[in-house]
């Protein structure tokens, strides 16, 4: 009789470590999981607009490891080169004084003219824009690839980042002005 009390004894013990290591995995890998946040944050840059037929909304403020990004995403339908959300976007950034960037920031030899689905690249089409404050705007326009050779060209993917200038962002537009002065002699007169 004994030895079966200790035997249950130890499949209950068994039995309850299983419990909990399975419930800690479980716990740890739902910590994991991205849940998109669709309300826009109070004190987020209003330079950053949705229009009102985005689908997958998604806001994301900065954290203590970036700080001073903002970013936002969004669909739309608006088949390739999606002009109708680019003018959407380019009229309200321009009307606030924001200045579309010749090249790419990060690449400042590219001109951000290049398509890349003219060079088959797998990476979205990027526009950089400023501000007189050295705040700048990155948008990522994204297609969903459907194989090695094909996108999806019927809706985009918009990605806004928003970039205080005080940002680690900041060397890269000191540098960008220094290598291209023309883009903002106009705006020193």
């Amino acid at each position: 009789m004994r030895s079966y009390v200790k035997r249950y004894l130890t499949l209950l013990v068994f039995a309850a470590i299983l419990v909990v290591v399975g419930a800690a995995g479980f716990l740890l890998r739902r910590q994991n999981v991205y849940h998109p946040n669709p309300i826009r944050p109070r004190d987020f840059p209003d330079i950053l607009i949705v229009p009102e037929s985005a689908k997958q909304v998604d806001y994301s403020e900065p954290s203590r490891i970036v700080p001073g990004v903002y970013s936002v995403s969004f669909v739309v339908n608006d088949p390739h080169p999606s002009q109708n959300i680019r003018n959407f976007i380019g009229q309200h950034l321009e009307s606030n004084g924001w200045q579309l960037l010749k090249y790419h920031l990060m690449n400042p030899e590219i001109p951000a003219s290049l398509d890349p689905f003219r060079f088959k690249w797998t990476f979205p089409q990027i526009e950089g824009w400023l501000n007189e404050n050295n705040d700048h705007v990155s948008i990522d326009y994204v297609y969903k690839k459907l194989d090695e050779e094909q996108f999806d060209l019927s809706k985009v993917q918009v990605i806004m980042t928003f970039f205080r200038q005080d940002s680690w962002i900041s060397t890269e537009i000191s540098r960008y002005k220094e290598l291209h002065p023309e883009e903002f002699s106009e705006n020193t007169e």
